[in-house]
Order: structure tokens, then C-alpha cells, then sequence
């Protein structure tokens, strides 16, 4: 019978080594039934061990609870008898600890470990008080000895077996968690590559939609209202320089009568009134009202003071200002002139722009290719990741299954190879 099995577990068949095939869909079910069918040989092979060593257990059982103190006699020394009496309810009290181990257990495992509990214990209480006795007791300390002896050797065979059996069932563990991690990376391996297909068609279908409104942007870009759109966008940049220019001849302007200004405020022997007016037309100018009433009475004084020679003109752009009745006046009124009507070119420009729908859609087109473009680069390389984790989880599936096969090899003592 446990040839039998042997042979089964291990595959071995007499001058014939051939390949096994085994699909991996059977695996998990087959080691299972291996393990069963080791299970079942270990316990047949220990059957008949297990019940040499209840016997010895009862035995010895049964010697224990017969042991009595020697009396006293012309060949037994006082101190011996003494000794007896001191020793014996200790070694006693000690096997019956020992015999407490239960052995009625099926698993042979469970069974040899209270049984080598058992043994230890009764082998220490032997060689403790159980010295002892020996003098007083040789026959009946002979008797527990040899039930103690026949103990460990029904140990000892069934350590044999287990040593042959149990590294067939630790293999059949490594190579049930190798099976699930083959089938756990290539699962994953496939949901990558799913997942891959899937970001790599997306990037398909981004750059299709890229196309097409590349197409369009061309199609347009030749078209007349968008030429119309164009020289209005060009003429908008022209008038937007013009509008610049304006507008630093009007700060520039404003700043040379605001410095004017100050100084003539300072000018010795003004009332307060005339410095009230400079300091406000100064501010004023700061904010660009050159048309204020308070600058023009403003440009009056100072012109004023410049006729009588209270206030002098330091540098070209003041003279270019004030110099002659007037002049400033009408520099002021035509520089903020030119701010406000290239203002108003500007704006109508602009409008113009706006209402564009060749314009527009153009402005659309750009924001569609530019964002399109974006989506299709991240989703190329989202497949590309997908598809380098998709290859490693298949490398890692390759390399288990070569150990899988390895460690199925050696469970059944031959070739095996595992389809799919």
C-alpha cells in the first residue's frame, strides 16, 4: 500500500522516465489531492507505530500506578527505604504528569508531538527520582525503563517517515504559493495589457480628432474671412504701438509742466494762493487731466513768471512747452487728443476682432489642437507605461512558472511539463 502511493506521489515508474502534463488550471485541484494523498500515506505508516506506542503508554501507566514502597527487610538498608519513601510519590507525581499527554489525536503530527512531549518528560522524571529507586526497585524500574525505551523507538520510526514525508509537503506548499503567483502575474499581466490597448487606441483616436482640426485651422487660414481677420489683427498691432506712443507723449509731456510746476511754486515772494494752485495742478498732471481747469490757470502763472523772469526754463523740453503765449496749452490738449483718439481706433478695432467668427473660431481651433495634443502625448505615454509594467508582470509570470515546474518536477520524481 504505501508503495503504492509512493508511486503515485512521486510518478516513479521502473525503467521508464517520462514527461508528465499537467494543465495549470489543474494545478491547485492536483496539489491538493497530492497533499491529501500524503496525508493519507503518513498516517498509514504511522498507524502501526502510533498504537506500539499507546501500548507502551499504557504499560507504562499501569507500572506506575503499581509502584509501592519497598519494605523495610534484612537486605534492604533503613536509609534506602527511607529514600524510597521520599522519591517515589515524587516520580509518581512526575510520570503522572508525563502520562497526561493526550495521544488520541488522528493526526499523526499532533500525535508525535504530545508523544515526544510525553517521552521528554518521562525520560527527565527517570533520570531524576527515578535514580533513586533503582536500588530498592531494580525489577519494577526495569520494567518502566524498557516501556520507556519501546516509546522512543515508535519515536523514532515515525521521525523517520516524517523526515521522508513532511519535505514533499513542504514543497507542495512552495509550489502552491507559486501557482498563485503565477496566476495572480499573469492575470495582472493581462489587465496591463488591456489597459495599455485601451490608452494606445485613446491616443489613436486623440490624434485622429488632432487631425481634424489641423485640417480645419488650414482650411480656414486660406479662407477670406479669416485674411479679413488677419489684416485686422495686424492693423490692431499697428495702432496698439501708435496708442503706446501716445500715451508716453502724454506722460511725458505731464511730467515736464508737473516739474515746471514745482518749481515755480517755490519761486520767493508768491502769495499762498498761487502756491495752492501750482501744488494742485502738479496732481493733476500726476493723473493725467491735463485738460483741468487748475492746469491751465496753472500754465498762465507759470508762463507769467517766466515772461518777467521769475521762473527759468532749464532744458529743451520746457522750453519746447512754454515758449511762446499759448503753447503749452495746446501741446497738452493735442497729446491728450491723440491718446483719446487712437483709444478710440483701438476699441473699434478690437470690436471689430470680436465679431469675427472666422477669428474666433480660429482662437478655438488653437486651444483644441494645443489641449488635443496634450491628451494624446499623456495617453502614449500612459500605453507605454502600461505596456513596460505589462512586460515585467509577464517576465515575473515566465520566471514563475519555470520554478512552478521545477518544483512540480521534483514533487512527482519526473518530467513535468505544464500546458498553458
Amino acid at each position: 500500500m504505501f508503495k503504492k502511493i509512493r508511486d503515485l506521489i512521486r510518478g516513479e515508474e521502473k525503467g521508464e522516465v517520462r514527461q508528465e502534463m499537467v494543465d495549470l488550471d489543474e494545478v491547485s485541484e492536483l496539489l491538493d489531492r497530492w497533499t491529501t494523498e500524503i496525508t493519507v500515506e503518513r498516517e498509514e505508516r504511522t498507524t502501526d507505530d502510533r498504537q506500539v506506542i499507546r501500548g507502551a503508554v499504557e504499560a507504562l501507566a499501569s507500572q506506575v500506578r503499581m509502584l509501592a514502597p519497598a519494605e523495610p527487610d534484612d537486605e534492604v538498608h533503613p536509609k534506602l527505604a527511607q529514600v524510597t519513601r521520599v522519591s517515589l510519590p515524587a516520580f509518581q507525581k512526575a510520570m503522572e504528569a508525563a502520562l497526561a499527554h493526550d495521544l488520541e489525536s488522528r493526526d499523526p503530527a499532533l500525535f508525535y508531538t504530545e508523544a515526544a512531549e510525553l517521552l521528554k518528560c518521562a525520560i527527565r522524571a527517570q533520570q531524576g527520582q527515578g535514580r533513586y529507586l533503582r536500588a530498592v526497585l531494580p525489577d519494577e524500574m526495569d520494567g518502566i525503563k524498557a516501556s520507556i525505551a519501546e516509546v522512543g523507538r515508535g519515536i523514532n520510526r515515525m521521525t523517520a517517515v516524517f523526515a521522508e514525508v513532511n519535505p514533499r509537503c513542504d514543497l507542495i506548499d512552495q509550489a502552491r504559493g507559486t501557482y498563485r503567483r503565477l496566476v495572480s502575474t499573469e492575470k495582472s499581466a493581462e489587465a496591463l495589457k488591456t489597459l495599455a490597448a485601451e490608452e494606445r487606441m485613446r491616443g489613436e483616436d486623440l490624434r485622429r480628432l488632432l487631425a481634424a482640426a489641423e485640417e480645419e485651422q488650414r482650411t480656414l487660414e486660406q479662407s477670406s474671412p479669416y485674411q479679413e481677420y488677419r489684416a485686422q489683427a495686424d492693423r490692431l498691432a499697428r495702432e496698439e504701438q501708435a496708442l503706446d506712443a501716445a500715451r508716453t507723449q502724454e506722460r511725458a509731456v505731464a511730467t515736464t509742466a508737473g516739474h515746471l510746476f514745482r518749481r515755480a511754486g517755490k519761486v520767493p515772494g508768491l502769495v499762498q494762493a498761487r502756491r495752492d494752485l501750482f501744488k494742485a495742478a502738479e496732481e493733476r498732471l500726476n493723473d493725467l487731466c491735463l485738460g483741468d481747469p487748475a492746469v491751465l490757470s496753472a500754465i498762465r502763472e507759470a508762463t507769467s513768471l517766466v515772461r518777467e523772469g521769475g521762473l527759468s526754463l532749464k532744458n529743451r523740453e520746457e522750453r519746447a512747452l512754454f515758449s511762446g503765449e499759448g503753447e503749452a496749452e495746446r501741446i497738452l490738449a493735442e497729446a491728450e487728443a491723440q491718446v483719446r483718439e487712437t483709444t478710440a481706433v483701438v476699441s473699434a478695432t478690437e470690436s471689430a476682432i470680436a465679431a469675427s467668427a472666422a477669428g474666433t473660431r480660429h482662437q478655438d481651433l488653437q486651444k483644441q489642437v494645443k489641449h488635443q495634443e496634450k491628451q494624446a502625448l499623456a495617453a502614449e505615454q500612459s500605453a507605454a507605461d502600461e505596456e513596460n509594467r505589462a512586460k515585467a508582470a509577464a517576465a515575473e509570470a515566465a520566471a514563475a512558472r519555470e520554478t512552478l515546474i521545477t518544483q512540480l518536477t521534483a514533487i512527482r520524481g519526473r518530467p513535468v511539463h505544464l500546458n498553458r
